[in-house]
């Protein structure tokens, strides 16, 4: 027990004082000493230090194993309980905890880090205020193979008996679409009876490719299965007899291109993004690559670039539309997007990322190339309804003359003839519209239709016909016509869709 004694204070107040006992001054001992912990504590020259390894491999999409585990200590090397350690995955990585406190002997745990699907480097960051964080790095490796994607090769026309043009590219993808490397592929003709080189390793990149596909003799479809891993993936080509006749054609059906042959029942879908519709389809020259817009939402035009069989999709441009390759396939004359009073057409080059659009020609839309690659034909805006005209300008913007007289009319979607010397376009007089054709001069102006409103032709690769999109008052979808270029005959039914492109004719075989 202790004893008490009292004394007066200088303002004459008593004051009183304990004698403590041992055992209180245990416990005044034991409470300074944790508070001298406390001032050591991590905030004062603690530490976070890993548990487990920080380097490790995994597989995208599954968990790693040890969980990753961090202790926080004080200055002195005592565990400190209590202390909030967040945890961070990069990229789609998830965790268990994102947050937790340590325990009694210092210790957090993520719970769980389950790494997000993009193979490569992905990390997992530690961190507690004040201290220095520690970083989990795994190189993430992709999954077992769950698809064969085609990326060039497919859907292309050649000559009976002749090799294609081009040899197929596909890469063996996980369920993410990771690239898997190395990886065998073997080729088979399962119609057709071509032939093509059997068995293809995959590049340091991934693409497998294969030898060169001879087409059997007989002409109509045939189809080469490539297969790796109990996967498979069919490439389709178009023989034709000694001449190839145009029958392929990129059309806009449901806000979607579609490839459509002629051929064949019904159209293969290309495209397939639900973010916004697409419109203006286009064939590059050599037939292995397509351009088309994409409005979003807010009906922005971004111009985007994919193989002809859909894969291999990216952003060449946002804030323009209607692409036109040049002859050479170099280069898109485009125009500002959206246009309806006000537009401007330019030309970029199509594989420079870096490359501005160079202005070309102000009130101007909807640029088409003149075969030979000299000329430009695009519609002048009048900066109201109607009035519109057909100019043709040099490739570098000058010389601008126009083709056609500036009446009431609004006019669309010029095409050139092959051969260079008449172009087709739309031409809208109070709600009716029409296809049109004249000489490039100005001279011999003809109307072909009359009757539904058609608004895209499209000049066939032979010169003989083209094709349009007609669409009756009330209906939902366009219907795809041709008709006789001279304008003999009348329009043939060949199914919904709208914005027509041939495919270009393999060269040297009009």
């Amino acid at each position: 027990m202790g004893t008490t004694n009292s004394r007066s204070t200088p303002s004459g107040h008593s004051a009183t004082r304990r004698v403590v006992g041992s055992a209180s001054v245990w416990l005044l001992a034991t409470f300074l000493g944790s508070c001298e912990a406390a001032t050591t504590g991590p905030a004062d020259g603690g530490r976070l230090e890993s548990l487990t390894p920080t380097l490790v491999h995994g597989i995208v999409g599954r968990e790693i194993t040890p969980v990753p585990s961090v202790r926080v200590t004080n200055r002195t090397g005592d565990p400190v309980s209590g202390v909030i350690v967040y945890f961070a995955a990069s990229g789609d990585g998830t965790v268990a905890s994102k947050s937790t406190k340590t325990d009694r002997t210092g210790v957090a745990s993520a719970g769980m880090w389950s790494l997000g699907r993009i193979a490569g480097l992905q990390t997992l960051t530690a961190s507690s205020t004040h201290l220095p964080p520690v970083v989990f790095s795994v190189t993430a490796q992709p999954g077992p193979a769950a698809e064969l994607i085609r990326l060039s090769g497919n859907n292309q026309v050649g000559l009976a008996g002749a090799p294609l043009a081009e040899i197929l590219r596909l890469k063996v993808a996980d369920l993410y679409g990771n690239t898997i490397t190395p990886a065998v592929v073997s080729f088979s003709i399962v119609f057709g009876n071509g032939s093509i080189e059997t068995v293809s390793e995959a590049r340091i990149d991934g693409v497998v490719e294969s030898g060169v596909w001879t087409l059997g003799p007989t002409p109509g479809l045939q189809q080469v299965r490539a297969e790796a891993g109990g996967f498979r993936t069919t490439f389709t080509a178009t023989a034709c007899a000694s001449v190839c006749a145009p029958r392929q054609l990129l059309i806009v059906r449901a806000g979607h291109v579609y490839l459509m042959d002629l051929s064949v029942p019904g159209a293969s879908k290309l495209t397939d993004d639900a973010s916004g519709r697409e419109s203006e389809p286009a064939w590059s020259p050599d037939g292995r690559r397509i351009a088309f817009v994409r409005y979003t939402s807010n009906w922005t035009p971004r111009i985007f670039l994919t193989s002809v069989d859909g894969s291999a999709e990216r952003l060449r441009i946002a804030g323009f539309g209607s692409p036109a390759w040049s002859p050479d396939g170099r280069l898109l004359a485009v125009d500002s997007g959206g246009c309806v009073y006000y537009c401007d057409v330019y030309v970029l080059r199509v594989d420079d990322e870096d490359a501005e659009p160079v202005h070309l020609a102000t009130s101007a839309a909807q640029p088409a190339w003149s075969p030979d690659g000299k000329k430009i034909a695009f519609v002048s805006l009048s900066g109201d309804d109607g009035y519109h005209a057909l100019h043709v300008m040099n490739a570098d913007g000058s010389g601008i003359t126009p083709v056609t007289a500036r009446d009431p009319g609004a006019i669309y979607r010029p095409t050139w003839s092959p051969d260079g010397r008449r172009i087709a376009f739309a031409k809208c007089i109070s709600g009716r519209c029409d296809i049109f054709v004249v000489d490039a001069n100005g001279s011999g102006l003809a109307q072909l239709t009359r009757g539904a409103s058609t608004l895209t032709p499209a000049w066939s690769p032979n010169s003989n016909w083209i094709a349009f999109g007609a669409r009756a008052r009330g209906a939902v979808e366009a219907s795809l016509r041709y008709i006789d270029a001279d304008g003999g005959g009348e329009p043939v039914p060949i199914g919904e869709g709208d914005s027509p492109a041939w495919r270009p004719l393999p060269a040297g075989r009009q």
